[in-house]
C-alpha cells in the first residue's frame, strides 16, 4: 500500500500496482472462496471513509477507488498497521482492523491472531503479557 498511498510521487508504479490488484480481485471474485481478506500496511481510513486526508489514511481519491474495488470484489476484512494505536471501522460489509506495532496512550503491545474457518473469520488481539502458551489454548471464537 506504500506505492498506492504515495501515487503522485511514484506515478506508473502506482498504476501498475493498482492494475495488478484489480486483476487479482477480479479473478478472485469469479472463484468460490469462503472468505476474501486483504492485508496492507496503511489503513484506508481510521474512523470514517469520508474523513480528511492525513498521514494515517489513504488520500480520499485513492481511498474511494480502493473501497469500491474491495467491496465489489467481496472482500470482508482489510487488516492494516501503520498506527501507534488500534482502530476498528466498517464501511458497508467491509471491516477494517488496524493493529499497532507499538502503542501510545497506555495501550499494550501485542499481536492479533486471525482464525479462519469455512464459516467465518475471527480475530482476537492478545497483549504480550496475556499470550496463551499454545495456539490450542486460544479462545477466539
Amino acid at each position: 500500500s506504500n506505492t498506492l498511498i504515495s501515487s503522485a510521487s511514484v506515478g506508473k508504479q502506482a498504476e501498475a500496482q493498482m492494475a495488478w490488484l484489480e486483476k487479482l480481485l477480479k479473478v478472485s471474485a469469479k472463484r468460490r472462496y469462503d472468505h476474501r481478506t486483504v492485508y496492507m500496511h496503511h489503513p484506508l481510513f481510521v474512523r470514517a471513509a469520508d474523513e480528511k486526508d492525513s498521514y494515517h489514511n489513504f488520500p480520499i481519491k485513492q481511498r474511494k477507488r480502493l473501497l469500491a474495488l474491495l467491496q465489489d470484489s467481496g472482500v470482508e476484512i482489510a487488516f492494516s498497521g501503520n498506527l501507534l494505536s488500534y482502530a476498528y471501522a466498517r464501511h458497508g460489509d467491509l471491516e477494517l482492523i488496524t493493529s499497532a506495532s507499538c502503542c501510545l496512550g497506555g495501550e499494550k503491545a501485542g499481536l492479533r491472531i486471525v482464525h479462519v474457518t469455512p464459516e467465518r473469520n475471527t480475530e482476537k488481539f492478545y497483549p504480550l503479557d496475556k499470550m496463551p502458551e499454545e495456539l490450542s489454548q486460544m479462545s477466539i471464537r
